[in-house]
């Protein structure tokens, strides 16, 4: 399927009443949910260092991968 040229674009958005403005809110939904989820990420490596270390320092040994 080919890509609609702008002015195709354009009409299918008017027709189904959806502006510039959502798609403006869509995006900054859609960064602002990456952005929580690589913070989210990035505590949970962390977290996962954290208590490796820790079962490391206590001499427990790390479960056999399946």
């Amino acid at each position: 399927m080919l890509a609609a040229d702008h002015g195709e674009r354009d009409a299918i958005l008017r027709r189904e009443h959806l502006y510039s403005s959502h798609m403006t809110e869509w995006r900054k939904a859609a960064e602002a949910e990456l952005e929580r989820t690589k913070a989210l990420l990035d505590i949970l490596g962390k977290t996962h260092a954290l208590l490796e270390t820790l079962s490391e320092s206590k001499g427990i040994q790390k479960p056999r991968q399946r």
